[in-house]
This record gives structure tokens, C-alpha cells and sequence, in this order.
């Protein structure tokens, strides 16, 4: 079982990486949403899938009208397409409706066979699959996107988790949010820990939504706590170093300053490491750290009586 100091080291430091990590996830939304990150991953996608010689299907689909009508203005894409939406937009820019010729399989594949190569090999083994079943080459067809929808899903998370790790390491360098140092204050600082901890225990739902809609971390609670923030007052050197924690130290060509700024730089390493798993697991994790908290040691368990002192 943890000691008390050590589960309030614990929460205080998940409490610090889960508003570090609100903070950085809304940068990033900011910035993916001005960048239309996932509509220009969509698109590579789907030339990918489609090809990219000429006469391929893949600019009549992006400018089919089912996919204008949700794209963004700067890319023409949408961040998602469903499925079903895809596939008919797929299939009318290879039999474009006429109003008196019914879409069929065998038009859709004489369609297919008209495509270039790349964009032909995969159409035409997903319809020849369907055995003349109209219904179940557009099911394939839906099949084959979703899967290439969830391959795009799995590189985005890795996108975001890689700029999340970036925005991390510039924050806790701004916010001076240094793991190492921030782990040794709440172990040896208890009024630090306690007033900690206290935040701690009323966040909850509400609390993380209300903070979800501010743009950056509660400077003015942090600030209040003397836990995160470089203290600009002074610089300090080794010797005063203890007095103000939050201080820049002097640079010097000595072994004392180059480990000082060595440690500074893993702690923020750490820090961006922890923000980049994202807020909602370190809310799961201080939920479950703060209940522990509030149960309290397990009780030990009651002696079992022997059998001589039964009888």
C-alpha cells in the first residue's frame, strides 16, 4: 500500500499533468483546425485509394456535391465521410444519373474497366467479389473506405500524440513545469502538497468541462500555490538556489550549472511525455487516485480463530 505522502506526491502531480494536458489539447484543436489537418489527410487518403493518374475517379468524388456540401472552404474536403456517403458519391461519378438508365452492376463495371490501372485494380476485385450483386459491391466498396478510414484514424492519433509531446515541452519550458522539481516540492513541502491536493479532491466533470472552455491553464490558481511559473524577480546561483525553486539560475561554466540546466531539461522531457497520453487519461487516473484517498488504509483483517480456541 502507498503511505499517505506518497499517494498526495502522486495526485498532486497527476493534478498538474491533467490541467497542463487541457491546456495543450486545446492548443492543438487550434492548430489542427487552422492547419485543416485531418481534410488534407482525408484527401491523401482517398487518392491513395482512387489513384492519382488522369482520369481517375478521384476529382469527380471530392467534387461531388454529397462531399461539397460538409467540405471546409479552404482544402474542399471534409474532416470525415461516412461510408455510405463515399460510395455513392463514388458511384454516380462513374454512372452519373440520367434520370432514365437505372444504375446496375453490369454498367458500373464496365464503368470500373474504363479507369486507369491504379485506380481500376481494387474497384474491380471488390465488384467481380459481389457476383453480379449490386447491393453487395456497394457493401464492399463501404467495407474497403472503413478500413482505410481506420488506418487514417490510427496515423492522425499518432499525429496529435507527436505535436501534444512538442506543445508539452514548450509549456512546461514557459510554465517552468519541471516533473523533477515539481516531485521534489510536493515531497518536501508539505503546506505545498496539502493545498495541492485540496484542488485536487473537488475536481471533478464539471470542473474539467468549465476548464476546457479557457483557453489556457488556471495561471491565477498556480500562481497562487507558488507551484508552477519562473520566478523573473531574480536569478539565483547553487548556493541560494533552495530559497526560490521557481528561480533561473545564473549560467556558469561549471559542472553545478550544466547539471542544473541537464535536469531541467529531463524534467520538461517527462512533462511532455505525460501530457502527450492526454487529459482524459490522467481525469481517469486522478479520479481512481483521489477514491483511493478517500477510503483511507485497508483495515487489517480479523484474526482466524484456531480450532483449539473454538471448541
Amino acid at each position: 500500500m502507498f503511505n499517505g505522502t506518497v499517494l498526495d506526491v502522486a495526485v498532486g502531480l497527476i493534478f498538474i499533468y491533467l490541467m497542463l494536458s487541457v491546456a495543450c489539447s486545446l492548443l492543438n484543436e487550434r492548430i489542427q483546425s487552422m492547419l485543416d489537418t485531418r481534410a488534407k489527410m482525408l484527401e491523401a487518403a482517398m487518392l491513395r485509394l482512387l489513384g492519382a493518374e488522369q482520369n481517375s475517379p478521384f476529382d469527380g468524388v471530392k467534387e461531388h456535391a454529397l462531399i461539397r456540401a460538409v467540405a471546409h472552404p479552404r482544402t474542399g474536403m471534409p474532416s470525415y465521410i461516412p461510408s455510405s456517403t463515399f460510395t455513392h458519391a463514388l458511384f454516380d461519378t462513374l454512372v452519373p444519373a440520367d434520370g432514365e438508365h437505372p444504375l446496375t452492376f453490369k454498367r458500373l463495371r464496365d464503368a470500373i474497366l474504363r479507369l486507369p490501372r491504379s485506380s481500376r485494380t481494387a474497384l474491380l476485385l471488390l465488384t467481380n467479389s459481389a457476383d453480379g450483386d449490386l447491393a453487395a459491391a456497394r457493401a464492399n466498396v463501404e467495407h474497403w473506405f472503413d478500413n482505410a478510414m481506420a488506418r487514417l484514424s490510427g496515423t492522425y492519433k499518432r499525429h496529435i500524440t507527436v505535436w501534444l509531446f512538442a506543445l508539452g515541452f514548450i509549456l512546461a519550458a514557459a510554465t517552468n513545469a519541471d516533473s523533477v522539481l515539481l516531485v521534489k516540492r510536493l515531497e518536501h513541502e508539505g503546506a505545498l502538497r496539502a493545498a495541492v491536493t485540496a484542488r485536487a479532491d473537488k475536481f471533478d466533470a464539471a470542473a474539467l468541462k468549465a476548464m476546457e472552455q479557457k483557453p489556457m491553464i488556471d495561471a491565477a490558481t498556480l500562481d497562487q500555490l507558488d507551484l508552477l511559473f519562473w520566478d523573473t524577480d531574480h536569478m539565483v546561483t547553487a548556493d541560494n538556489e533552495a530559497r526560490s525553486p521557481r528561480a533561473l539560475r545564473e549560467p556558469e561554466l561549471s559542472a553545478s550549472w550544466i547539471r542544473w540546466l541537464l535536469f531541467k531539461l529531463m524534467g520538461f522531457v517527462m512533462t511532455a511525455l505525460a501530457v502527450s497520453l492526454g487529459a482524459p487519461f490522467w481525469f481517469d487516473l486522478l479520479g481512481r487516485l483521489v477514491n483511493l484517498r478517500a477510503t483511507g488504509a485497508r483495515p487489517p483483517a480479523a484474526p482466524v480463530p484456531s480450532e483449539a480456541g473454538a471448541k
